[in-house]
């Protein structure tokens, strides 16, 4: 056995000195990440691109000579500067392409809708487009490196004059970091650059070539730690289905479609059938089974399915070889302030060459306008001839701006006899002249740089904007809470002796129908209450007293119990939070055998609830509300509401205020509503109920029955407000219907609003809560009343909106009248 050094790099004698292993794991480690870090995944903060895209873009503008080629030949051209193979090379490709701002393609270059690969690239063709060539190329101030190999050169990178990172957008995975950057709206980077350049504050949204609605609230400039929720763009055809038109960016119309079947089997939703009409536009159609709601299946798939969609960003780029974690504000200053520094190079450039021309231009007027040519005649050399020419400008120099070389004299020299022969003077002043001229604009716009380039980004938006309108609709929405609109697809079963409790239990007690997502509360005899989540079958201790559902969509639950003291045989009630609970932990609410439990509920925190209760051998009952409890701790006895019995005890709805209705009149001018008094009586409603007053100038008010209220104009219509409804309005002004419908949800106390963003309603008014409404549309004069109406369903033309959403229109020539439609035989209808 030989022996084994002792240190690290210790050697035997005579034997080759051996790395230690964990020396080579940190170096070929660190070398790796670094490798993959610089160059293959994270772009370059200088032109936007990963390696594997400036090499395709440099490959490109080698082949470029106005005409298409061959994606394979663009590949194979590629592979001479880019070392990890054709696919890679490809996929780069295809993704460059389908953003479709520096490549113009030819043949099937895949969907980015439904997720279509693209054709062989023997099949399909590419070349550089207009915007390309003129925003990322200029050999002449470019910086040149070798190729992998040492066989070619290729740049170090572009020089790229427009924020094309914020315009393609990026995602890349390396070692320890990883980088996403959304794409950008082209009119609107240069719109930012503009005003970062005027010292004006800049704001930047994403925007997405799928399109979709996004909510950008939580972006935070596209820093780590930014998210953004993105939703498909859906349309209600009719009361049995729905249309997507736009999938979520990242998603495809494959994905969206899997997704929504996936739910349906697991019954989150209900379709019966899902449709792909997906062509050039997405058209995803959602047919539903008969009884289920379109309102609610759209918010069911915005919960369930790809049809909304987080997305993170954490803007990471390479600047001076280094990752970078930054903002998308701080990569357009870079990028706008690296544009003005190009511009200038390029003008610096520009007015070194005009110069040039100058120069030479003059050397050769001088030349020939003063015969200096013939002052050769005889040299027997040509250092003689240079010798003789340069005597012969030493006169002129003060004509000359600058230095004359040994190359002018040479060039001068070469000049042919045929063009002596030929020479205009005038033509070539007016040619110094436009050259002088041009000379002189070059450094004007060097003088001032900031001008030019703010009106380099106006030219470029003009010129290619249109082509690039915004796709992505900029909105804000709540996030749907899965439980809200899960379907109650389960049934809870419970042994109430042995704890167990389930969905799977269906030889024992049935409980309540239930959703998989659904939380549920237990009491246990031993004075133990336990917060545990429906699965299939979970134990939750023996002596089950009340089993609860915690509510769906309250942001705080809270447990409401009324018990009966055995040992004082006073009866408490006790109100206590079940935040912080922790699930399938029991918890000790009140002492064990020591109380009988006579009403246990969880409920909404910010809810009230109210219970009518009886004493024993009492002829009157009284109320108790329990939100009229501070909330106690799980330790607490609770408040006691009476030291005898009581005979009964129920829940009630409404508290004790609500029991006696009022009397509301209308003024005589219409523009008061008033408590009793004299006027028109125009309804009998419980104080605490709340009403819709609708005015002839098409204002919305709500409020409690109980405060009087003054309206902006005579009021048209006043009904109760129906909870959980759809209330629709339209207003007839001449051949146009103006129409909404809202979710009575929206309508909260308080609210006043115009339904029709002051549009002039000179026509019939008709508002109602009915779930499918009708219109009766009467056409011609008052003498041909007796020609047949329209019968238009309201919901067929106008969809459920929010309040903020837009006036729908019916456009109906020669319309004379308009009318709720009644049913024969069903009486008079209402429109309320």
């Amino acid at each position: 056995m030989s022996d084994k050094p002792t240190d690290k790099g210790a050697t035997p004698s005579g034997a080759r000195p051996m790395p230690h292993v964990e020396d080579l794991y940190q170096s070929w480690f660190l070398e790796y990440a670094s490798y993959v870090i610089l160059d293959r995944a994270v772009p370059d903060i200088r032109d936007g691109l990963k390696p594997v895209q400036r090499r395709i873009l440099h490959a490109l503008w080698e082949l470029d000579d106005g005409r298409l080629n061959k994606a394979a030949n663009v590949i194979g051209h590629t592979m001479r500067y880019h070392p990890h193979g054709d696919m890679a090379i490809e996929d780069a490709l295809v993704k460059i392409a389908q953003k479709e701002f520096l490549i113009d393609m030819q043949g099937n270059w895949g969907n980015i809708h439904t997720g279509d690969r693209a054709a062989a690239p023997r099949y399909i063709e590419a070349r550089l487009s207009h915007l390309a060539k003129e925003i990322v190329f200029n050999e002449e101030i470019t910086d040149w490196q070798p190729s992998y190999d040492g066989r070619n050169k290729e740049p170090q990178f572009l020089p790229v004059k427009f924020p094309l990172l914020l315009a393609h957008g990026v995602e890349g995975i390396a070692v320890g970091l990883s980088t996403r950057i959304l794409p950008h709206n082209f009119g609107e980077i240069c719109d930012a650059a503009i005003a970062w350049l005027k010292d004006k504050p800049v704001l930047l949204m994403p925007d997405f070539p799928t399109g979709g609605v996004a909510d950008f609230s939580a972006y935070k400039d596209g820093q780590r730690g930014g998210k953004i929720r993105v939703r498909a763009k859906m349309e209600t055809i009719d009361s049995k289905t729905l249309a997507i038109r736009e999938v979520p960016y990242g998603t495809t119309t494959t994905s969206v479609i899997e997704s929504i079947l996936a739910a349906h089997d697991k019954g989150k939703i209900k379709v019966k059938k899902v449709e792909d009409n997906t062509a050039q536009d997405v058209e995803i159609l959602v047919r539903l089974p008969p009884g289920v709601s379109v309102e609610q299946t759209e918010e069911a798939l915005y919960a369930f399915t790809d049809c909304e969609v987080p997305i993170s960003t954490y803007a990471c780029v390479i600047r001076e070889e280094k990752p970078w974690f930054c903002s998308v504000s701080e990569i357009l200053e870079y990028a706008a302030r690296q544009t003005r520094e190009i511009i200038s190079q390029e003008l610096t450039l520009l007015a070194k060459q005009l110069r040039a021309k100058i120069h030479k231009s003059t050397l050769e007027s001088l030349f020939i306008e003063h015969k200096i040519y013939r002052k050769l005649e005889g040299a027997d050399s040509w250092e003689e001839a240079l010798d003789r020419i340069a005597k012969a400008f030493k006169p002129l120099l003060k004509m000359v701006s600058d230095p004359i070389l040994d190359a002018d004299y040479e060039a001068l020299l070469e000049i042919r006899f045929k063009r002596l022969t030929k020479y205009d003077n005038e033509t070539a002043e007016k040619a110094l002249k436009e050259l002088r001229g041009t000379l002189a604009e070059v450094e004007e716009k060097l003088a001032d740089l900031t001008r030019v380039t703010i009106r380099y980004f106006e030219a470029l938006k003009k010129k290619y904007g249109p082509a690039h309108k915004r796709k992505t609709t900029i909105s804000s929405f709540q996030e749907v809470k899965a439980r809200e609109v899960v379907l109650a697809n389960q049934k809870l079963y419970a042994n109430r002796e042995t704890g167990f409790i389930g969905t799977s239990l269906k030889n024992d007690e049935f409980i309540t129908a239930c959703s998989d997502l659904d939380e549920f509360l237990i009491i246990r005899k031993d004075g133990q209450i336990v917060l545990s989540k429906v699965s299939e079958k979970s134990f939750v201790g023996e002596g089950i007293t009340s089993i609860n559902i915690l509510p769906t969509g309250a942001s705080d639950a809270a447990i409401h119990v009324l018990y009966q003291d055995k040992d004082s045989g006073s009866v408490l009630a006790k109100r206590m939070k079940l935040s912080g609970m922790q699930r399938d932990k029991g918890y000790e609410f009140m002492k064990e055998g020591n109380s009988k439990i006579l009403y246990a509920r969880v409920v909404d925190a910010e809810k009230a609830d109210w219970l009518e209760l009886k004493r024993l051998g009492a002829k009157k009952t009284w109320l108790f509300n329990f939100q009229d409890l501070e909330f106690a701790t799980r330790a607490s006895k609770g408040q006691i509401l009476t030291v005898r019995d009581l005979e009964s005890w129920k829940n009630v709805e409404e508290g004790p205020h609500f029991r006696t209705s009022i009397n509301l009149t209308l003024s005589a001018e219409g523009h008061h509503i008033v408590i009793g008094g004299k006027g028109k009586k125009i309804g009998s409603y419980p104080p605490s109920q709340l009403l819709i007053a609708l005015t002839e100038d098409g204002f919305l008010k709500v409020f409690p029955a109980s405060e009087p209220q003054t309206l902006t104009s005579p009021l048209k219509e006043l009904f109760p407000l129906a909870v959980g409804g759809v209330l629709t309005v339209a207003a007839r002004s001449k051949d146009v219907i103006f129409a909404r419908r809202i979710k009575t949800e929206e309508l909260s106390e308080g609210l006043e609003v115009d339904l029709f963003d002051g549009r002039e309603i000179g026509g019939e008014f008709i508002a109602t809560q009915d779930a499918a409404p009708l219109l009766e549309l009467h056409f011609g004069s008052k003498a041909n009343m007796n020609a047949p109406p329209e019968i238009v369903p309201v919901s067929d033309h106008v969809p459920t909106r929010s309040l903020s959403g837009a006036v729908s229109r019916i456009n109906r020539p020669g319309m004379s009248s308009m009318k709720s439609w009644v049913a024969p035989g069903s009486g008079s209808g209402t429109k309320h």
